[in-house]
C-alpha cells in the first residue's frame, strides 16, 4: 500500500467515509436503523438528511433487474447502468472523469464503471464493488421472478418452501432477489455515497478524494479486478490521487 506524508491529513476524514458507507449499506439492507443520527464529515458544512435506505433500495432494484451472470454480456449492461447512476441528474461534470474502462481480451467490450471525485487533497479512498451474480436455477419454480424483488415478496411462502432458512427475514424489511446481497446492494451503497460526495464536493471541497469503481468477472477469472489495477495505476498521472485505502462493503 503506497503512503506518503500527506496520508495522515485524511485519516479521520477517511474513517468518517467508512462510517458513511457502512451507514448507507446498513440502511439499504433493511428498514432498521432508518432513524439513526446521520454522520457528518469533519470540517464540512452540515447538509440535509440523506434517505440512504430509499436511495440505495432504488439503485439496488435497478441493478438486480439486470441479469449479470459472470462472465457474460449482462455484466456490461450492469456496468452501463452503474455509470448511468453515477452521472444522472447532471452529475457527470462533478467527477474528474468517468466512464467504462476496457478489459483486455474481453468478449463483450469495456466493462468497468468508474468515477473519481477529486476533493481538496490528494489522499484517496477507493470504493470498489463487483457487478457479477450467480445463475438463478436454484430458484426452481420461482426462477422467472429471481430478478424481481416485488414478485418474490408476493410469493414469499413459495420462496420459504424452496429455502426454509429465509423464513426469519420478513420481506417487508428485507429485499429478495439474485445478487441483492452479493453484492448489488453493496454496489448501490457505493454509488449512493459517491454521488453524495460528488454533490458535496461541488458545494465545498471534500477534505479527501474518492474513487468509485464497479468491476465485473469477479466469479470467473477476476479479469475485471486485474484491469482495475491498471486503471488505478493510470489515474495518478491524470488526476494525482494518492491511494490510502480501499473500503469494500459487500453486504
Amino acid at each position: 500500500m503506497r503512503t506518503d506524508a500527506a496520508t495522515p491529513i485524511a485519516g479521520s476524514e477517511l474513517l468518517a467515509l467508512i462510517e458513511i458507507l457502512k451507514e448507507a449499506t446498513a440502511r439499504a439492507s433493511s428498514n432498521r436503523g432508518r432513524e439513526a443520527p446521520q454522520r457528518q464529515l469533519p470540517g464540512m458544512q452540515e447538509t440535509p438528511e440523506v434517505d440512504w435506505a430509499a436511495i440505495t433500495e432504488a439503485f439496488t432494484r435497478r441493478l438486480v433487474a439486470i441479469s449479470s451472470v459472470s462472465p457474460g454480456p449482462g455484466e456490461i449492461k450492469a456496468a452501463q447502468e452503474a455509470l448511468t447512476i453515477l452521472r444522472e441528474g447532471a452529475l457527470e461534470p462533478a467527477y474528474a472523469e468517468s466512464g467504462l474502462h476496457p478489459i483486455a481480451d474481453a468478449q463483450h467490450g469495456p466493462s468497468i464503471a468508474y468515477g473519481p471525485v477529486r476533493g481538496g487533497s490528494a489522499p484517496t479512498g477507493v470504493i470498489p464493488a463487483h457487478l457479477g451474480q450467480c445463475v438463478t436455477a436454484d430458484y426452481g419454480t420461482l426462477e422467472p421472478y429471481a430478478l424481481a424483488p416485488d414478485e418474490l415478496a408476493i410469493r414469499f411462502a413459495e420462496l420459504v418452501a424452496i429455502a426454509p432458512e429465509v423464513a426469519a427475514f420478513d420481506p417487508a424489511e428485507w429485499m429478495y432477489g439474485r445478487g441483492v446481497a452479493d453484492m448489488k446492494s453493496g454496489v448501490a451503497a457505493m454509488l449512493a455515497v459517491a454521488r453524495h460526495l460528488a454533490q458535496r464536493n461541488r458545494i465545498q471541497p471534500l477534505p479527501f478524494s474518492v474513487l468509485a469503481i464497479a468491476t465485473v468477472d469477479e466469479g470467473n477469472e477476476s479479469s475485471g479486478a486485474i484491469a482495475a489495477g491498471a486503471l488505478l495505476a493510470a489515474l495518478p498521472e491524470r488526476h494525482g490521487p494518492t491511494y490510502v485505502g480501499a473500503l469494500h462493503r459487500a453486504y
